[in-house]
Protein backbone atom coordinates (compact mmCIF):
# COMPACT_ATOMS: atom_id res chain seq x y z
CA UNK A 1 0.00 0.00 0.00
CA UNK A 2 1.40 3.46 -0.85
CA UNK A 3 2.70 5.54 1.99
CA UNK A 4 -0.08 8.13 1.50
CA UNK A 5 -2.77 5.64 2.56
CA UNK A 6 -2.39 4.62 6.17
CA UNK A 7 -3.52 1.05 6.96
CA UNK A 8 -6.14 0.55 9.69
CA UNK A 9 -4.96 -1.48 12.67
CA UNK A 10 -6.08 -5.15 12.54
CA UNK A 11 -7.65 -4.88 16.00
CA UNK A 12 -9.88 -2.00 14.87
CA UNK A 13 -11.11 -3.93 11.81
CA UNK A 14 -12.01 -6.96 13.90
CA UNK A 15 -13.81 -4.73 16.37
CA UNK A 16 -16.00 -3.27 13.62
CA UNK A 17 -16.81 -6.73 12.26
CA UNK A 18 -17.73 -7.92 15.74
CA UNK A 19 -20.00 -4.91 16.28
CA UNK A 20 -21.76 -5.56 12.98
CA UNK A 21 -22.32 -9.21 13.91
CA UNK A 22 -23.71 -8.22 17.31
CA UNK A 23 -26.10 -5.72 15.71
CA UNK A 24 -27.30 -8.31 13.19
CA UNK A 25 -27.95 -10.86 15.93
CA UNK A 26 -29.78 -8.22 17.96
CA UNK A 27 -32.00 -7.34 15.00
CA UNK A 28 -32.81 -10.99 14.31
CA UNK A 29 -33.67 -11.83 17.89
CA UNK A 30 -35.67 -8.60 18.27
CA UNK A 31 -37.69 -9.58 15.20
CA UNK A 32 -38.20 -13.04 16.73
CA UNK A 33 -39.38 -11.56 20.03
CA UNK A 34 -41.74 -9.10 18.34
CA UNK A 35 -43.19 -11.87 16.18
CA UNK A 36 -43.73 -14.20 19.13
CA UNK A 37 -45.46 -11.50 21.18
CA UNK A 38 -47.69 -10.52 18.25
CA UNK A 39 -48.53 -14.15 17.50
CA UNK A 40 -49.37 -14.95 21.13
CA UNK A 41 -51.74 -11.98 21.29
CA UNK A 42 -53.40 -12.99 18.01
CA UNK A 43 -53.63 -16.67 18.95
CA UNK A 44 -55.24 -15.93 22.31
CA UNK A 45 -58.12 -13.96 20.75
CA UNK A 46 -60.00 -16.11 18.21
CA UNK A 47 -62.34 -14.03 16.07
CA UNK A 48 -65.80 -14.64 14.63
CA UNK A 49 -67.44 -16.10 12.66
CA UNK A 50 -66.13 -19.20 14.40
CA UNK A 51 -65.65 -20.14 18.02
CA UNK A 52 -63.63 -22.65 20.03
CA UNK A 53 -64.39 -25.82 21.92
CA UNK A 54 -62.22 -28.13 24.05
CA UNK A 55 -61.89 -31.59 22.51
CA UNK A 56 -59.72 -34.23 24.21
CA UNK A 57 -57.78 -31.53 26.04
CA UNK A 58 -57.10 -29.41 22.95
CA UNK A 59 -58.71 -26.19 21.73
CA UNK A 60 -60.40 -26.54 18.33
CA UNK A 61 -61.58 -23.56 16.29
CA UNK A 62 -64.66 -24.24 14.16
CA UNK A 63 -67.43 -22.46 12.28
CA UNK A 64 -70.88 -24.03 11.99
CA UNK A 65 -73.49 -22.40 9.77
CA UNK A 66 -76.82 -23.27 8.18
CA UNK A 67 -79.48 -25.83 9.03
CA UNK A 68 -80.58 -29.21 7.77
CA UNK A 69 -79.18 -32.54 6.68
CA UNK A 70 -76.85 -33.83 5.41
CA UNK A 71 -74.14 -31.88 7.19
CA UNK A 72 -71.24 -30.81 4.99
CA UNK A 73 -67.79 -31.20 6.59
CA UNK A 74 -64.85 -29.41 4.95
CA UNK A 75 -61.31 -30.77 5.30
CA UNK A 76 -58.82 -28.14 4.14
CA UNK A 77 -55.56 -28.81 2.29
CA UNK A 78 -51.94 -28.97 3.41
CA UNK A 79 -50.83 -26.00 5.49
CA UNK A 80 -54.10 -24.12 5.16
CA UNK A 81 -56.68 -22.93 7.67
CA UNK A 82 -60.46 -22.97 7.49
CA UNK A 83 -60.95 -19.27 6.53
CA UNK A 84 -60.01 -20.27 2.96
CA UNK A 85 -63.44 -21.93 2.89
CA UNK A 86 -65.64 -19.35 4.56
CA UNK A 87 -66.99 -17.94 1.29
CA UNK A 88 -67.85 -21.44 0.04
CA UNK A 89 -69.36 -22.21 3.44
CA UNK A 90 -71.61 -19.16 3.28
CA UNK A 91 -72.96 -20.28 -0.09
CA UNK A 92 -73.56 -23.88 0.97
CA UNK A 93 -75.14 -22.80 4.29
CA UNK A 94 -78.13 -21.53 2.30
CA UNK A 95 -78.97 -25.16 1.56
CA UNK A 96 -77.81 -27.15 4.61
CA UNK A 97 -75.57 -27.11 7.70
CA UNK A 98 -71.85 -26.73 7.03
CA UNK A 99 -68.86 -27.20 9.34
CA UNK A 100 -65.37 -25.84 8.73
CA UNK A 101 -62.59 -26.20 11.30
CA UNK A 102 -58.85 -25.79 11.84
CA UNK A 103 -56.94 -29.02 12.29
CA UNK A 104 -54.56 -29.30 15.24
CA UNK A 105 -51.57 -27.03 14.71
CA UNK A 106 -53.37 -24.64 12.36
CA UNK A 107 -55.08 -21.29 12.88
CA UNK A 108 -56.65 -20.87 16.30
CA UNK A 109 -56.67 -24.59 17.12
CA UNK A 110 -54.23 -25.99 19.65
CA UNK A 111 -51.02 -27.84 18.79
CA UNK A 112 -51.05 -31.55 17.91
CA UNK A 113 -50.21 -34.17 20.53
CA UNK A 114 -48.57 -36.71 18.22
CA UNK A 115 -47.65 -37.58 14.63
CA UNK A 116 -50.05 -36.17 12.04
CA UNK A 117 -51.16 -39.45 10.54
CA UNK A 118 -54.39 -39.84 8.59
CA UNK A 119 -55.73 -42.01 11.43
CA UNK A 120 -55.02 -39.28 13.97
CA UNK A 121 -56.71 -36.59 11.88
CA UNK A 122 -59.76 -38.77 11.20
CA UNK A 123 -60.19 -39.58 14.89
CA UNK A 124 -59.78 -35.93 15.89
CA UNK A 125 -62.52 -34.97 13.45
CA UNK A 126 -64.77 -37.69 14.84
CA UNK A 127 -64.17 -36.44 18.40
CA UNK A 128 -65.07 -32.91 17.28
CA UNK A 129 -68.30 -34.14 15.69
CA UNK A 130 -69.20 -35.99 18.89
CA UNK A 131 -68.50 -32.91 21.00
CA UNK A 132 -70.71 -30.78 18.73
CA UNK A 133 -73.35 -33.55 18.62
CA UNK A 134 -73.17 -33.77 14.84
CA UNK A 135 -74.13 -37.20 13.53
CA UNK A 136 -74.69 -38.56 10.08
CA UNK A 137 -75.48 -38.34 7.31
CA UNK A 138 -72.37 -36.37 6.33
CA UNK A 139 -71.07 -35.06 3.02
CA UNK A 140 -67.28 -34.88 3.25
CA UNK A 141 -65.42 -32.28 1.16
CA UNK A 142 -61.64 -32.66 1.03
CA UNK A 143 -59.11 -30.54 -0.83
CA UNK A 144 -55.59 -31.75 -1.65
CA UNK A 145 -54.20 -33.43 1.50
CA UNK A 146 -57.67 -32.98 2.98
CA UNK A 147 -58.83 -35.45 0.33
CA UNK A 148 -56.47 -38.07 1.74
CA UNK A 149 -57.82 -37.43 5.24
CA UNK A 150 -61.40 -37.73 3.95
CA UNK A 151 -60.44 -41.03 2.30
CA UNK A 152 -59.33 -42.36 5.68
CA UNK A 153 -62.32 -40.95 7.60
CA UNK A 154 -64.72 -42.63 5.17
CA UNK A 155 -63.08 -46.02 5.77
CA UNK A 156 -62.98 -45.63 9.55
CA UNK A 157 -66.53 -44.28 9.96
CA UNK A 158 -68.45 -45.42 6.84
CA UNK A 159 -71.85 -45.42 8.56
CA UNK A 160 -71.67 -41.64 8.98
CA UNK A 161 -70.83 -40.86 5.35
CA UNK A 162 -73.52 -40.20 2.76
CA UNK A 163 -71.53 -38.39 0.05
CA UNK A 164 -68.01 -37.26 -0.83
CA UNK A 165 -66.44 -34.48 -2.92
CA UNK A 166 -62.66 -34.72 -3.44
CA UNK A 167 -61.01 -31.62 -4.88
CA UNK A 168 -57.59 -32.23 -6.43
CA UNK A 169 -57.09 -34.96 -3.79
CA UNK A 170 -53.64 -36.10 -2.74
CA UNK A 171 -53.02 -39.73 -3.63
CA UNK A 172 -52.01 -42.30 -1.01
CA UNK A 173 -49.32 -43.28 -3.55
CA UNK A 174 -47.81 -39.79 -3.83
CA UNK A 175 -44.35 -41.36 -3.93
CA UNK A 176 -44.93 -42.34 -7.54
CA UNK A 177 -43.67 -38.86 -8.42
CA UNK A 178 -40.31 -39.68 -6.85
CA UNK A 179 -40.19 -43.18 -8.34
CA UNK A 180 -41.25 -42.37 -11.89
CA UNK A 181 -39.86 -38.89 -12.60
CA UNK A 182 -36.17 -38.53 -13.40
CA UNK A 183 -34.32 -36.84 -10.48
CA UNK A 184 -33.81 -33.38 -12.02
CA UNK A 185 -37.45 -33.24 -13.17
CA UNK A 186 -38.72 -34.33 -9.77
CA UNK A 187 -36.58 -31.69 -8.06
CA UNK A 188 -37.54 -28.83 -10.38
CA UNK A 189 -41.23 -29.73 -10.41
CA UNK A 190 -41.39 -28.74 -6.72
CA UNK A 191 -43.66 -31.69 -6.01
CA UNK A 192 -41.49 -32.47 -3.00
CA UNK A 193 -42.28 -29.78 -0.41
CA UNK A 194 -40.00 -31.06 2.37
CA UNK A 195 -37.13 -28.61 1.86
CA UNK A 196 -39.40 -25.58 1.39
CA UNK A 197 -41.28 -26.40 4.59
CA UNK A 198 -38.06 -26.67 6.60
CA UNK A 199 -36.93 -23.27 5.33
CA UNK A 200 -40.33 -21.76 6.12
CA UNK A 201 -40.22 -23.18 9.65
CA UNK A 202 -36.83 -21.55 10.23
CA UNK A 203 -37.96 -18.20 8.82
CA UNK A 204 -41.19 -18.23 10.85
CA UNK A 205 -39.26 -19.01 14.00
CA UNK A 206 -37.35 -15.73 13.65
CA UNK A 207 -40.34 -13.68 12.46
CA UNK A 208 -38.69 -12.88 9.14
CA UNK A 209 -41.85 -13.21 6.99
CA UNK A 210 -43.45 -10.43 9.04
CA UNK A 211 -40.70 -8.09 7.78
CA UNK A 212 -41.41 -9.18 4.20
CA UNK A 213 -45.18 -8.73 4.25
CA UNK A 214 -45.44 -6.53 1.15
CA UNK A 215 -43.23 -8.82 -0.91
CA UNK A 216 -45.00 -12.02 0.17
CA UNK A 217 -48.51 -10.66 -0.32
CA UNK A 218 -47.62 -9.60 -3.86
CA UNK A 219 -46.34 -13.07 -4.72
CA UNK A 220 -48.20 -15.48 -6.98
CA UNK A 221 -48.72 -18.03 -4.22
CA UNK A 222 -50.39 -15.49 -1.90
CA UNK A 223 -52.27 -13.90 -4.79
CA UNK A 224 -54.86 -16.69 -4.71
CA UNK A 225 -56.32 -15.05 -1.58
CA UNK A 226 -57.20 -11.80 -3.34
CA UNK A 227 -60.71 -13.09 -4.05
CA UNK A 228 -61.37 -13.19 -0.30
CA UNK A 229 -62.51 -10.31 1.93
CA UNK A 230 -59.75 -8.23 3.51
CA UNK A 231 -60.61 -9.44 7.02
CA UNK A 232 -60.28 -13.07 5.93
CA UNK A 233 -56.95 -12.41 4.23
CA UNK A 234 -55.70 -10.87 7.48
CA UNK A 235 -56.62 -14.03 9.41
CA UNK A 236 -54.85 -16.24 6.86
CA UNK A 237 -51.78 -13.99 6.97
CA UNK A 238 -51.46 -14.34 10.73
CA UNK A 239 -52.00 -18.08 10.44
CA UNK A 240 -49.04 -18.27 8.05
CA UNK A 241 -46.81 -16.43 10.56
CA UNK A 242 -47.38 -18.89 13.42
CA UNK A 243 -44.06 -20.59 14.25
CA UNK A 244 -45.70 -24.02 14.57
CA UNK A 245 -47.68 -23.88 11.30
CA UNK A 246 -44.83 -25.04 9.00
CA UNK A 247 -43.77 -27.67 11.53
CA UNK A 248 -47.29 -29.11 11.57
CA UNK A 249 -47.43 -28.90 7.78
CA UNK A 250 -44.11 -30.71 7.46
CA UNK A 251 -45.25 -33.51 9.76
CA UNK A 252 -48.55 -33.93 7.90
CA UNK A 253 -46.71 -34.03 4.59
CA UNK A 254 -44.09 -36.57 5.67
CA UNK A 255 -46.76 -38.84 7.17
CA UNK A 256 -48.92 -38.56 4.04
CA UNK A 257 -46.02 -39.60 1.79
CA UNK A 258 -45.82 -42.98 3.56
CA UNK A 259 -47.84 -45.32 1.37
CA UNK A 260 -50.87 -46.75 3.15
CA UNK A 261 -52.23 -50.05 1.87
CA UNK A 262 -55.52 -49.44 3.67
CA UNK A 263 -56.04 -46.30 1.57
CA UNK A 264 -55.13 -47.96 -1.73
CA UNK A 265 -57.30 -46.62 -4.55
CA UNK A 266 -57.13 -50.01 -6.29
CA UNK A 267 -58.62 -51.74 -3.24
CA UNK A 268 -61.62 -49.59 -2.27
CA UNK A 269 -63.58 -52.37 -0.53
CA UNK A 270 -63.76 -50.44 2.75
CA UNK A 271 -64.84 -47.16 1.13
CA UNK A 272 -68.62 -46.59 1.45
CA UNK A 273 -70.65 -46.86 -1.81
CA UNK A 274 -71.87 -43.25 -1.75
CA UNK A 275 -72.22 -40.44 -4.32
CA UNK A 276 -68.68 -39.35 -5.18
CA UNK A 277 -67.36 -36.42 -7.23
CA UNK A 278 -63.70 -35.90 -8.11
CA UNK A 279 -62.90 -32.31 -9.08
CA UNK A 280 -59.64 -31.86 -10.98
CA UNK A 281 -57.67 -28.78 -12.01
CA UNK A 282 -57.11 -27.65 -15.60
CA UNK A 283 -54.19 -29.55 -17.15
CA UNK A 284 -53.39 -26.66 -19.49
CA UNK A 285 -53.18 -24.15 -16.65
CA UNK A 286 -51.22 -26.51 -14.41
CA UNK A 287 -48.61 -27.26 -17.08
CA UNK A 288 -48.00 -23.51 -17.44
CA UNK A 289 -47.67 -23.10 -13.66
CA UNK A 290 -45.27 -26.04 -13.25
CA UNK A 291 -43.12 -24.83 -16.15
CA UNK A 292 -43.00 -21.26 -14.83
CA UNK A 293 -42.28 -22.10 -11.18
CA UNK A 294 -39.67 -24.75 -11.91
CA UNK A 295 -38.04 -23.29 -14.99
CA UNK A 296 -39.07 -26.36 -17.00
CA UNK A 297 -40.00 -26.84 -20.63
CA UNK A 298 -43.67 -27.37 -21.40
CA UNK A 299 -42.88 -30.97 -22.41
CA UNK A 300 -41.24 -31.74 -19.05
CA UNK A 301 -44.02 -29.96 -17.16
CA UNK A 302 -46.48 -32.07 -19.15
CA UNK A 303 -44.84 -35.27 -17.88
CA UNK A 304 -45.40 -34.14 -14.30
CA UNK A 305 -48.99 -33.16 -15.01
CA UNK A 306 -49.81 -36.44 -16.80
CA UNK A 307 -48.78 -38.41 -13.73
CA UNK A 308 -50.65 -36.00 -11.45
CA UNK A 309 -53.84 -36.45 -13.49
CA UNK A 310 -53.44 -40.22 -13.35
CA UNK A 311 -53.21 -40.10 -9.56
CA UNK A 312 -56.22 -37.80 -9.23
CA UNK A 313 -58.45 -39.75 -11.61
CA UNK A 314 -57.67 -43.03 -9.86
CA UNK A 315 -59.94 -41.79 -7.06
CA UNK A 316 -62.91 -42.49 -9.35
CA UNK A 317 -62.37 -46.19 -8.49
CA UNK A 318 -63.41 -45.58 -4.89
CA UNK A 319 -67.17 -45.77 -5.42
CA UNK A 320 -69.52 -46.98 -8.15
CA UNK A 321 -71.07 -44.23 -10.25
CA UNK A 322 -68.41 -41.68 -9.33
CA UNK A 323 -68.04 -38.65 -11.58
CA UNK A 324 -65.02 -36.62 -12.68
CA UNK A 325 -65.46 -32.83 -12.88
CA UNK A 326 -62.85 -30.64 -14.61
CA UNK A 327 -62.27 -27.11 -13.31
CA UNK A 328 -61.26 -25.72 -16.69
CA UNK A 329 -60.06 -22.34 -15.38
CA UNK A 330 -58.26 -23.43 -12.22
CA UNK A 331 -54.93 -24.47 -10.88
CA UNK A 332 -54.73 -26.37 -7.61
CA UNK A 333 -56.75 -23.87 -5.52
CA UNK A 334 -60.05 -24.69 -7.22
CA UNK A 335 -62.17 -23.56 -4.25
CA UNK A 336 -60.70 -20.06 -4.68
CA UNK A 337 -60.38 -19.90 -8.46
CA UNK A 338 -63.74 -21.49 -9.34
CA UNK A 339 -65.77 -21.22 -6.18
CA UNK A 340 -69.04 -21.48 -8.10
CA UNK A 341 -68.08 -24.86 -9.54
CA UNK A 342 -67.19 -26.25 -6.11
CA UNK A 343 -70.47 -25.00 -4.63
CA UNK A 344 -72.47 -26.44 -7.52
CA UNK A 345 -70.74 -29.82 -7.26
CA UNK A 346 -71.34 -30.11 -3.51
CA UNK A 347 -74.98 -29.07 -3.93
CA UNK A 348 -75.44 -31.81 -6.54
CA UNK A 349 -74.15 -34.40 -4.06
CA UNK A 350 -76.43 -32.99 -1.33
CA UNK A 351 -79.42 -33.28 -3.64
CA UNK A 352 -78.49 -36.84 -4.59
CA UNK A 353 -78.22 -37.79 -0.92
CA UNK A 354 -81.60 -36.27 -0.13
CA UNK A 355 -83.25 -38.12 -3.00
CA UNK A 356 -81.74 -41.48 -2.13
CA UNK A 357 -82.15 -41.54 1.66
CA UNK A 358 -85.40 -41.76 3.54
CA UNK A 359 -83.80 -40.43 6.75
CA UNK A 360 -82.94 -37.08 5.13
CA UNK A 361 -85.83 -34.60 4.72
Amino acid sequence: MPDGFPQAPMGLSMSIVLQVIIVLFAVVFLARAINLIAMIRWYQRPRPPGTTVRVAGRRVYYTLKGEGKPTVIVEAGLGTASPEWWMVQDELARATSVLTYDRAGYGWSGPPFGPRTSDAVARELQHLLEELEIGGPLVLVGHSLGGLFVNRFCRMFPDLVAGVVLIDPMSPDENRFRRELVPHLYRKSRIDKSRALKIQAWLNGFGIPRLMRRIIQKSESFGRYRVLPKETIDVLWHHMLLPHTPRTTSDEYSQACNHRADLDLKSPETFPPVPLRIVSHSSEKMVEQIARSGGLSLDDAGKVENLWQELIRAHCNLAPGSMLVIADRSGHSIHLEQQDLVVQTVLEVIQEVRQSRSDVP
